[in-house]
């Protein structure tokens, strides 16, 4: 199954740089609430390293690939589902990301 982005989207990297997260718009406290949409995620960067974690995923299963459009293709269109997952105390363990495939299309 091959999976393409509906639109090219900036491309997140995987380097580190000296930039703080206010300087470059992220919030610097955590959130508390899911996201429903990738723009509502776009200002945190623990959501960007989950982001990053599940594309490295994908590309080490190899699940995933992006190809070059070509008008006799049929794309399914994908969307970014998030989830906070906690410990039974409540606190928060980790933020993840996963990249759904809308096979209903």
């Amino acid at each position: 199954m091959v999976l393409r982005p509906r639109q090219p989207k900036t491309a997140l990297s995987t380097t580190t740089t000296t930039t703080t997260a206010t300087s470059i718009g992220w919030a610097v406290s955590p959130p508390t609430h899911e996201p429903l949409v990738f723009n509502d995620a776009n200002g945190y960067e623990v959501w960007h390293s989950a982001l990053r974690e599940e594309i490295q995923a994908l590309r080490t299963n190899k699940t995933w690939t992006l190809v070059s459009f070509h008008p006799s293709m049929n794309v399914v269109g994908s969307q970014w589902v998030y989830k906070i997952k906690h410990r039974v105390d409540r606190i928060i363990e980790r933020y993840k990301a996963h990249l759904v495939a809308r096979g209903f299309t």
